[in-house]
């Protein structure tokens, strides 16, 4: 066998951690930003998102990393978490840290 499954075993923990297939990594992630959410307004924060577009950034020069897609949006949007009346952006990213890919020789 070969892949992921040669480096993980058919059924282990790692390979569901890992594994792009089935959806299984968009549902932790959905799960992550809605609980994210849910605990924003049980705290009492207004202005809850999820989901929220950005505004277009235009011709702009922004880090290789940056989602300059028309359609780009953050996973919650916050008013007032940290002053009244400024919003907080957040992006949840779901990753398995033991994963090779995340491992370094030193």
């Amino acid at each position: 066998s070969s892949g992921i499954n040669a480096e993980y075993g058919e059924n282990s923990g790692d390979h569901a951690l890992s594994c792009l297939t089935g959806g299984y990594s968009i549902m932790r992630h959905d799960g992550i930003r809605d609980l994210v959410a849910e605990i924003c307004v049980y705290a009492g924060l207004k202005g809850v998102e999820k989901e929220k577009l950005l505004l277009p950034c235009g011709n702009h020069d922004f880090h290789h990393a940056a989602n300059t897609a028309p359609d780009a949006r953050m996973d919650v949007v916050v008013s007032g978490l940290w002053r009244d009346m400024q919003s907080a952006y957040m992006d949840v990213r779901i990753f398995h840290a033991n994963a090779p890919s995340y491992l370094s020789d030193h």
